[in-house]
């Protein structure tokens, strides 16, 4: 931890608290909330097309995105911990919505870098070997997305505010995802019109969007709710 907790000015009310309340906090949490914003289903798959219309292999478009963000996943717990190593632990409001407005930019964000990934794939396959070639691997990951899309949106109904996926307002994550099905579904139906796809490589790149993002999930697995004094000290 990287946190002086000696240093930490908390309020005197016991209510429970924020890293967006603490000073100190603050900067570690905005740092999180931003690598966050790559360390997204969404913008794995927005990365893998983009690659591929650029690139001259099928590959390096899938392995590097999944290993960078991956390592982005690692460093964005660290900075969430140290975040909330500032307040302590009977006082964590781990389950608080992040800012409407901090939640609305990213994932608008999200959603425009997927549709323009997408109609650029879309565009170009027929017309470059790479995208022609790996379409029926590209409808995987964009079902692979969909699917995580909706099992999240059915996850965040029912869990505890603490256990949720996406800390976004129910508004915003609603829309948000709305709008993802939407381009998911805009982009698979093109494809599908313009190349016969291959059923187990579509199935390569479902396995391949699923796998990358469990493992990002096992990285939460990391403890947010950490104790900011010694243990001697009773919280």
């Amino acid at each position: 931890m990287t946190n002086q907790p000696e240093r930490m000015s908390l309020p005197a009310s016991d209510a429970p608290l924020h890293p967006l309340d603490i000073r100190e906090a603050r900067g570690y949490y905005l740092a999180a909330t931003l690598l966050r914003l790559f360390v997204s289903p969404t913008v794995l798959v927005a990365s893998v097309l983009l690659l591929w219309v650029v690139s001259n292999n099928s590959v390096t478009p899938v392995l590097g995105p999944s290993i960078g963000l991956t390592l982005i996943a690692y460093v964005e717990r660290k900075y969430r911990s140290d975040a909330w190593s500032y307040i302590p632990r009977r006082q964590q409001d781990v389950g608080r919505d992040e800012p409407a407005s901090l939640a609305l930019l990213a994932r608008g964000v999200e959603v425009a870098v997927l549709a323009v990934a997408t109609a650029s794939f879309v565009s170009s396959v027929g017309i470059r070997l790479v995208p022609t070639r790996v379409t029926s691997i590209a409808v995987g990951i964009m079902l692979g997305l969909a699917l995580i899309v909706v099992a999240t949106l059915l996850w965040d109904r029912s869990a505890p505010r603490d256990h949720r996926f996406s800390l976004a307002p129910s508004l915003v994550g609603n829309v948000a995802a709305g709008s993802i099905l939407l381009v998911v579904a805009w982009g698979t139906a093109n494809l599908m019109g313009r190349v016969a796809l291959d059923m187990p490589t579509t199935l390569i790149g479902f396995a391949v969007v699923g796998s990358v993002t469990t493992l990002w999930l096992l990285l939460r697995l990391i403890p947010v709710r950490v104790r900011c004094l010694p243990a001697s000290i009773n919280i």
